[in-house]
Formats: structure tokens, sequence, C-alpha cells
């Protein structure tokens, strides 16, 4: 999810900086708008694209959709969505090459992997309410979108279950078989050795069990100072945890 979602303020400051108009759609596993539909902003593909979905009532693409994509000018010259860096110097040509480029841009940037050069445009512009330590990004999202219906309808019946009441309760997420939640020169094999514990269930034992329980330990006793007497929501990517 953050992968395609967590660049949504790059993808603004990009349709921004080449006066473009910025549409998101996404095609596997299924559409976007199966778990997330527009908010206040409506920035889905129109149905009148001749060729793009099926019918009227499909928010998947046809075939000749996917073609008519693919086909789309790329804005940026990239053989990958990881840009090294020799590409961010370049950037500034390239957004200026495209204010005069073809009607309709497609790019496959991963810019949430550079936020600190965003923020550094954007202080050059004189903004103030940058990405980190505000508020800006949760405005940005929930701008963009809600709950499609059965999303909303999972979240209900989890408040339900748990007694949550909406902006009464912490959250904690671990994600400990993620390999970042490691030192650098340890890799984790998940509990099919052929694979790291990111693409499999994290082994719970020995070392591994003891990592994960001391990190949603500390997390526990951090949302323990700040949020008591409020509930604590704990999730991970750990279904042992």
């Amino acid at each position: 999810l953050n992968d395609r979602l967590g660049q949504l303020p790059w993808d603004l400051y990009i349709a921004n900086q080449t006066n473009r108009i910025l549409l998101l759609h996404w095609h596997r596993p299924v559409p976007l708008e199966h778990f997330l539909v527009p908010n206040e902003l409506d920035w889905s593909v129109p149905k009148t694209v001749p060729g793009f979905f099926p019918n009227s009532n499909e928010v998947r693409v046809s075939r000749e959709g996917m073609k008519l994509v693919r086909s789309l000018p790329e804005l940026f010259d990239l053989d990958e969505s990881r840009p090294d860096d020799t590409f961010w110097s370049r950037l500034d040509a390239s957004l200026s090459n495209a204010r005069n480029d073809a009607k309709i841009l497609r790019h496959r940037l991963l810019g949430h992997l550079n936020e600190d050069i965003l923020e550094e445009r954007l202080g050059r512009l004189r903004e103030t309410d940058l990405l980190h330590n505000t508020a800006s990004f949760g405005n940005i999202f929930w701008m963009f979108f809600r709950p499609a219906t059965g999303v909303q309808q999972a979240l209900d019946s989890v408040y339900d279950s748990l007694q949550l009441q909406p902006n009464s309760y912490s959250a904690i997420h671990c994600r400990v078989r993620h390999p970042k939640a490691t030192p650098k020169d340890v890799i984790i094999k998940g509990k099919n050795q052929e694979y790291t514990a990111d693409k499999t269930v994290l082994p719970w034992h020995g070392a591994t069990k003891a990592h994960a329980i001391q990190i949603a330990t500390r997390a526990l006793r951090c949302a323990q100072r700040f949020s008591f007497p409020e509930p604590i929501y704990l999730f991970s990517d750990a279904n042992d945890l």
C-alpha cells in the first residue's frame, strides 16, 4: 500500500510543476476502487476514455486499455522505478520538458524513498507546512480517499468487536518481519528457508521470536506513557506476535 500511495505528495508536486491533472489507476491485483474511492478530489480515470474500460460500470481496464496505457510516453527516462542519485540532478530538466510534451504522460517513480529531496524543493518554494512532523500527509490522504463500502464495513466490525471509539485509542504497528527491522548485515530467513522473513512467515523461536517481542514490548510501553488510559490497538505483520 505504501509503495503505491506513500508518494502522494511527490505525485501532487510533479502534477503541479508540470501543470497537469493527476489521475490514479491500479490494475493489479484489483482496481484501487475496491479498497479506496475518491473523497474530496476525483482522481479516477474518466469512463469516457475510448477503449479504456470494457463498459461504463467497470473499473478494471480492458486489454485494449492496457495497451493504451503501455503506449503512453514516460515522463522520466528511467530504466526502473528506483532512480539513482544522478536522476535527481536531471529532475528539473525533465519537469521542464514535460510542460510542452504529450498531453498524457505516465511515470513510475518510487518517490517516497526520497522525501527529503521533496521537502528541500518545497522549502525552495517557501512552503512551510512540510511532510514530516506535520499533519500534511494525513490531510492529503483523506482529501484523496475514503474507504470503499466493504472496507468501511470491515473497519466498523473491528471497532465493534474490540469496543474501540474512533479517535479515542492509540494504534501500534509492529512490522517485525521486514528486513529493515534488523541491522543491515542481518538477513532473517522465513519458515521457508529459500526466502526472507518478509516474504514468508517469521520463524517463531529463538532469536527472531525474542527480537519481535522486544520491539513490541518497547512500543507498548511507549504507547502506555502517552495514551493511558486510552485502549491500545496492536497490529503486526507477524501473526504469532
